[in-house]
């Protein structure tokens, strides 16, 4: 399933998409094709994450992901989440986004809004207020969301853990209903915000996600392309 993005929202667009879903969903492998698409024009392009794009959120990203032993309550991590992604924002996207780079994340501040809100059971509308207050309003041009079945994400996560490839979290040590309300937060995050969301098909092959994707991407390098002094 992908619904197309309305194109008015690239009448001027500043060079900032994010890539969210559960994990598992196969974020970075999309990432990477999205990049191999857009380097060659923006040799700058920036790829980064969230936690962890920044010196601060490297070490934040080992509290909240790695930690087992702090057993962070909701509210503390919304607060930690946000202040890496205040860091993020100050410290590394808008920087980018000021020399006409383009920047690619993956998650932003829907994660939380999914995660602590949805998943934790915190209020989403206090969970995104805050967020807008740390990033000083950023929002990212197009947002994509791979929406898979939890299971499925799941059994991946597990398959990479076992084969040694790095990435795994402790929130994939949560139960099938967590990772379930995550998924259905991310879904009604994306429907109050057709014109921004991208919502792609993740039981489908990393190919034909890609390729599903590709066309809203497209449309969106074509727009930037038309920005005054926007190739470095």
């Amino acid at each position: 399933m992908i619904i197309e993005p309305n194109a008015a929202r690239f009448d001027a667009p500043q060079g900032f998409i994010v890539v969210e879903g559960l994990n598992g969903a196969g974020k970075s492998t999309l990432i990477a094709d999205f990049a191999a698409l857009i380097r060659p024009k923006y040799p700058g392009l920036v790829l980064t994450l969230e936690p962890g794009g920044t010196l601060l959120g490297k070490k934040l990203r080992q509290i909240l992901l790695e930690d087992t032993a702090l057993n962070l309550k909701g509210l503390t991590e919304a607060f930690l989440f946000a202040a890496d992604r205040s860091d993020h924002a100050l410290q590394l996207i808008r920087p980018a986004l000021a020399k006409f780079n383009p920047v690619i994340s993956d998650r932003y501040f829907y994660s939380s809004i999914a995660f602590q809100g949805y998943g934790r059971g915190l209020d989403p509308e206090m969970i995104e207020q805050v967020n807008l207050l740390a990033v000083q309003q950023l929002l990212p041009d197009l947002v994509f969301l791979i929406d898979i079945d939890p299971a499925q994400g799941l059994a991946r996560t597990q398959h990479r853990s076992t084969t040694g490839t790095p990435g795994a979290d402790k929130f994939e040590d949560e139960k099938l209903d967590f990772h379930q309300r995550i998924r259905d937060g991310f879904l009604q995050i994306a429907g109050k915000r057709p014109e921004q969301f991208v919502i792609l098909d993740g039981s489908k092959s990393a190919g034909e996600v890609a390729a599903a994707a590709r066309p809203a991407l497209i449309s969106w390098l074509d727009a930037l392309e038309k920005r005054p002094h926007a190739r470095h």
